[in-house]
């Protein structure tokens, strides 16, 4: 499950001799909580103690959240300088010495990263917690509220009113209550921009397209594609008219209604608890559904077996074409119900077993305004679901533990669960991680 602590930023005003004038009001005595865990415990090495803050400003700090906030909200991991900028707070700088967080949403859910200190013996502070923390979007976002309103409160008491903090702040929130401009403001942190940048204005046109792709849809191909993101629509659309390949499932309506039925009756439960389950934990149940609906028993999934299953030839699964190879793995979903088409962007027959079934997982928990269901790399909540789906309908956890019977797996056991499953060693490998029987060190050579 989804962890329901709060996010909190306490902050205790400390004396300063700052120069600037802003951080000699704002220097505090600053922590970060989840629920009761301290992320930046530290050992304060000259006063032989270890305490849960750290001394820095919080004006600096709050500028740098609302600067970039846009961005920590719906931007997806990646891996460059620019990202680390915008969601790490080391990168605030100004003399402080800022605990290494990284804050990483997936649209859903926010992942608090936070790493210890590799210091020389000779420096004064080294944060000591080590941890991967998952929270609520909206967690987060009500901790960031709460914090940049206090601070703000704080400035102004103290005869600093109307600073560029406030102003920035003040126009975020118009921002935020104005749907046409949160909704431009989401799909530019999704494309990396800061808000306003110049190079968002391919968006105007994207916009203009929603309709005949969905608002998800959209948002998971600006995530991937960015700039790039017309042309792969216009190639997208010219794969749908000549060469996409129609999926021909029998009673695939009444298993997407069931599934929808399931999903929905978890979303009612869970809003109680204000704790949502993680999108490998709902993939995996739509999958073991899906299974069951077909009547597969445990195991591997044969090629004719996934093919009869989907209404496919073989050939969609195995073997690409030249003329139909899609830029991105892609469904098609009209305005007739049941019809499903999909284009393949692997190559690799394992590659293409796992792509046609992450857009069936897509299909069947997405709702009927989303026409274009893209597979992408990004790590956004809905590709999250769509791995997750494919990995269970194809390799299901418990039957892969039986195969390897194992705690300790070799290359050599990995390769023929991959053989065994149909699938490739990277899913073997990753799963077993996943799920703590392997250490994350194992992914590092792929």
């Amino acid at each position: 499950m989804s962890s329901p602590f709060a996010f909190d930023i306490q902050f205790s005003p400390r004396e300063s001799a700052a120069r600037d004038a802003l951080d000699r009001v704002a220097e505090a005595e600053i922590g970060l909580f989840a629920g009761i865990l301290c992320l930046t415990e530290l050992e304060d090495r000259m006063a032989r103690t270890v305490r849960p803050t750290f001394r820095a400003s919080t004006y600096r700090l709050t500028f740098w959240l609302a600067e970039n906030w846009w961005r920590l909200c719906w931007e997806p991991e990646a891996d460059h300088l620019d990202w680390q900028l915008s969601h790490n707070l080391a990168a605030i700088g100004a003399g402080y010495l800022w605990p290494s967080l990284t804050f990483i949403s997936d649209g859903e859910d926010v992942t608090l990263r936070m790493r210890s200190s590799t210091v020389a013996a000779t420096e004064d502070i080294r944060y000591l917690v080590q941890q991967d923390l998952r929270i609520s979007l909206d967690a987060w976002v009500s901790g960031v509220d709460r914090f940049i309103g206090a601070v703000i409160e704080r400035m102004r008491t103290s005869g600093h009113k109307d600073t560029e903090l406030e102003a920035l702040w003040n126009e975020i929130q118009e921002e935020r209550r104005d749907a046409q401009t949160a909704r431009w403001r989401k799909l530019e942190a999704l494309a990396g921009l800061d808000p306003g940048a110049e190079s968002g204005a391919f968006l105007d046109t994207l916009l203009a397209r929603q309709s005949e792709i969905g608002p998800s849809g959209l948002e998971e191909l600006v995530a991937a594609c960015k700039d790039a993101t017309q042309a792969t629509l216009n190639r997208l659309a010219n794969i749908r008219e000549h060469s996409a390949s129609g999926l021909a499932m029998p009673n695939l309506e009444s298993l997407r209604q069931r599934i929808h039925e399931q999903l929905n009756s978890k979303r009612v439960s869970n809003s109680l608890t204000e704790a949502q389950e993680p999108p490998w934990q709902r993939a995996y149940e739509v999958a073991d559904a899906v299974r069951d609906d077909w009547a597969l028993g445990s195991g591997a999934i044969s090629n004719a077996q996934l093919a009869e299953a989907l209404g496919a030839e073989q050939q969609l699964l195995l073997t690409p074409n030249a003329s139909t190879l899609s830029p991105i793995s892609a469904g098609f979903r009209d305005e007739h119900s049941g019809h499903f088409a999909v284009a393949i962007g692997a190559r690799a027959p394992t590659g293409r077993r796992f792509a046609v079934a992450r857009l069936l997982g897509d299909y069947l928990a997405t709702s009927d305004a989303e026409r274009l269901l893209p597979a992408t790399t990004t790590k956004t909540a809905r590709q999250k679901f769509q791995r997750a789906f494919a990995q269970q309908l194809l390799c299901p956890v418990e039957d892969l533990k039986a195969f390897l019977d194992t705690e300790h797996p070799s290359d050599d056991h990995i390769e023929e669960a991959a053989a065994e499953f149909h699938v490739s060693p990277l899913l073997i490998k990753t799963t077993l991680v996943n799920q703590g029987w392997l250490g994350r060190e194992f992914l590092q050579a792929f």
